[in-house]
């Protein structure tokens, strides 16, 4: 990598993602054979692009629905633009970003798409984790914040083939489980189970295994 990766996402037809804000640049690489695919840069200095997140279930081979979404801020206003055919076009002087991208929080540093349109994001400076929902019809949203007692700072989020969000956190050492609408259904893993201070976790292609990266650890 030229510069210092911050996000990285595979897709369900096994096409990797990864972010470089310090060079807005996202890379676009085959995880087996570890090569570069494509490597998309914007030249305008107020756009960059900080997270990624992969759609699930999106089609082994043909993509069904939108693969990826990327996180793109543009002059300090953040957009949700999907990544169809494999294309990535980081070109915000005609206003396609802006103009085909779903409105954001500008403080997101990571985020999950847990369908076409329906996003849960950590944002900046914040102990909670706000719900996006722009599958409306038209360009209605709404958004709405899930608060979590038992959570300091939201680090990582991801999704299972039900549909149910696992969420990290720091200053705690368990991982929570929620709905759709943001309600915390259980904490399925904590301490006893080898959770301390979880900074990312996701699931494989299978949603059979869970991995989960412990802040100032190197294991999983």
């Amino acid at each position: 990598m030229e510069s210092q990766p911050y996000d990285v996402v595979i897709t369900s037809q096994n096409t990797g993602y990864v972010t470089q804000p310090n060079t807005r640049s996202i890379v676009q690489i085959d995880p087996d054979r570890l090569i570069v695919l494509h490597k998309a840069t914007s030249n305008n200095k107020c756009t960059s692009v900080m997270c990624a997140s992969a759609v699930p279930n999106s089609g082994r081979d043909i993509e069904v629905k939108v693969p990826c979404y990327l996180a793109v801020n543009v002059s300090g206003s953040m957009y949700a633009y999907s990544v169809k055919n494999y294309r990535i076009i980081l070109n915000d002087d005609t206003g396609h970003i802006s103009s085909t991208g779903h409105p954001m929080d500008s403080r997101v540093v990571k985020f999950h798409a847990v369908k076409n349109g329906i996003f849960f994001s950590c944002i900046s400076g914040q102990n909670y984790i706000k719900v996006t929902n722009c599958a409306l019809q038209g360009w209605d949203s709404y958004e709405q914040d899930a608060k979590i007692g038992t959570m300091n700072t939201p680090t990582d989020i991801c999704s299972d083939n039900n549909e149910h969000i696992y969420a990290s956190g720091q200053g705690c050492n368990n991982i929570h489980r929620l709905t759709q609408d943001g309600k915390v259904l259980d904490i399925p893993l904590d301490s006893r189970h080898g959770i301390t201070q979880p900074v990312a976790l996701c699931f494989n292609q299978n949603y059979d295994k869970l991995y989960i990266a412990n802040g100032g650890e190197h294991r999983f």
